[in-house]
């Protein structure tokens, strides 16, 4: 088992869980349906880097493993200090395409 893929499924798992509390807290409807997507978006990434986790270990999958780890900060920040929601959506649109850059090199060491 790859163990930087696991380690981004793990936190793909724990930003869907902050986020869903945020989605608790929210009483605008627009905002919770925005909120929704965006779970939505995170679970599909929990089970696309589920299918690959058995990968091939490589520098560059643990680069980009360790990308997504700094950004696992920066967006358990922005679900934390939600100043707008346009902003919550920039930040996880950055996280998601860091997610989606290792998910395809991990389904290119498959191959």
């Amino acid at each position: 088992m790859n163990i930087a893929l696991m380690q981004t499924q793990d936190r793909l798992v724990k930003t869907h869980a902050r986020l869903r509390e945020r989605l608790r807290q929210e009483d605008d409807a627009q905002v919770r349906r925005a909120l929704l997507n965006e779970l939505t978006e995170i679970m599909a990434r929990v089970q696309m880097v589920g299918a690959v986790l058995f990968a091939e270990q490589s520098a560059q999958l643990d680069a980009k493993a360790a990308a997504v780890k700094i950004a696992t900060t920066k967006i358990n920040k922005a679900i934390r200090d939600m100043q707008s929601m346009r902003d919550l959506l920039d930040a996880i649109s950055g996280f998601l395409a860091l997610v989606d850059e290792a998910i395809d090199l991990a389904k290119l060491a498959m191959l």
